[in-house]
């Protein structure tokens, strides 16, 4: 059969290019992923700063204790004025470093986190370069050499800081200001020392920057398995719960409101056309809910066919608003699916938050009884529940 020929080779080509293209499309969104924070998401970012957050303190405080308690060590190899200036240095640091660990604001956001790691780099610069030009260079006094490259160790301990290539880059700049800087006060008969200190300084930095987005990456993974859905991409039931109940706990004046999805007849799809056709219908209608939700809401899947949006400082009336222009969007884009496009319909409760007094669970079992209430009159409408009575509204 001369077309099912045709079909088979244009088959075989495809999955040729799809082999060669895949690995590439993969790399692409790796370097994404890691290269800035834009991709990342609030609850990620959160996250990460507190890694970072007890990292630094960790290495504040050891850098903090260790940089004074050196001053043993130099009075057996330095001697004379340098001594005293060196000691100063050492006490003024590591004053500094301690003061980063105990009294840094740390907000729980990106910006604070890299900050305070821009800090810890540039409170480091600066004892490399006071030590430099205090003991009038290092790099050709064997006994002294630990001073020229204070700035490799302090690369190693950077590499263990989840950052983003830039982040990553900006942090190094301002090591290798500092050693730069301090090289000005050496004076040496040839350029050799001097390169292959550069050398080392940029090996070690490249070193620094995989292994900084080696472990973004890994904890980007981890941090998707643990709260996203594997389908939608949307929040999973657990993350939602969390998300929701931080959300309550911000919430001023009370406003907060909650809708509750389900798609009508979900169960009718699965068995007329089998469960990959209903699996393109959820990612469609996530793609959607994703697309009216606010940059504010929360977007999960609940569980099922069942879907959760919670939309923090916003009220009910806003809710059964946004409710109606996601079944809105569904009549103008009906499901695409391998079966043909399907129109799809859904049921959706609404529930306003009525306060302190009432808790998580209590709103979502409100917006529940909703839903119920809309399954009940014929499907494919909208039910709020009034904030005190519990009757519709």
């Amino acid at each position: 059969n001369p077309k099912g020929l045709m079909n088979e080779h244009a088959t075989s080509r495809h999955r040729r290019a799809r082999w060669l293209l895949d690995p590439v499309r993969r790399m692409v969104t790796l370097l994404g992923d890691i290269a800035t924070t834009n991709r990342q998401s609030a609850e990620f970012r959160y996250y990460r700063a507190g890694h970072i957050r007890v990292r630094l303190r960790l290495f504040a405080t050891l850098l903090g204790v260790a940089t004074p308690a050196w001053i043993p060590v130099d009075a057996w190899v330095i001697s004379g004025p340098p001594l005293s200036g060196l000691a100063a240095l050492r006490a003024v640091t590591g004053a500094a470093f301690l003061a980063l660990a105990a009294f840094w604001p740390f907000r729980g956001d990106t910006g604070s986190a890299r900050a305070a790691v821009w800090a810890l780099a540039l409170i480091a610069a600066g004892f490399q370069v006071g030590s430099q030009w205090i003991l009038g260079g290092t790099l050709t006094q064997p006994a002294l050499i630990g001073f020229t490259t204070f700035p490799l160790l302090l690369m190693a301990c950077l590499a263990l800081f989840p950052l983003a290539l830039t982040e990553g880059l900006v942090t190094l700049a301002i090591v290798f200001a500092g050693l730069v800087l301090g090289l000005a006060a050496e004076a040496v008969p040839t350029a050799a020392p001097l390169l292959g200190l550069a050398w080392m300084g940029l090996l070690m930095g490249a070193f620094t920057l995989v292994a900084q987005g080696a472990h973004l990456y890994v904890l980007l993974v981890l941090h998707r398995q643990a709260t996203l859905d594997s389908l939608t991409g949307l929040l999973n039931r657990r993350a939602a719960f969390q998300q929701a109940q931080a959300a309550m706990n911000r919430a001023n004046r009370g406003a907060l409101s909650l809708v509750l999805i389900d798609v009508d007849r979900f169960k009718l799809i699965n068995d007329r056309y089998g469960h990959p056709v209903g699996d393109k219908v959820l990612v469609h209608l996530a793609r959607l809910l994703q697309k009216v939700a606010g940059p504010t809401d929360l977007v999960a899947r609940f569980g099922g066919e069942e879907f959760l949006v919670v939309l923090p400082e916003r009220d009910s009336e806003e809710a059964v608003t946004l409710a109606r222009t996601l079944r809105e969007e569904l009549v103008r884009q009906p499901a695409p699916t391998r079966a043909g496009t399907l129109p799809l319909t859904i049921s959706v409760g609404v529930a306003g938050w009525q306060g302190p007094e009432e808790s998580l669970e209590g709103l979502i079992q409100r917006a529940d009884q909703a839903l119920y209430q809309a399954k009940d009159e014929g499907r494919n409408t909208v039910v709020r529940l009034g904030p005190e009575s519990g009757a519709p509204a």
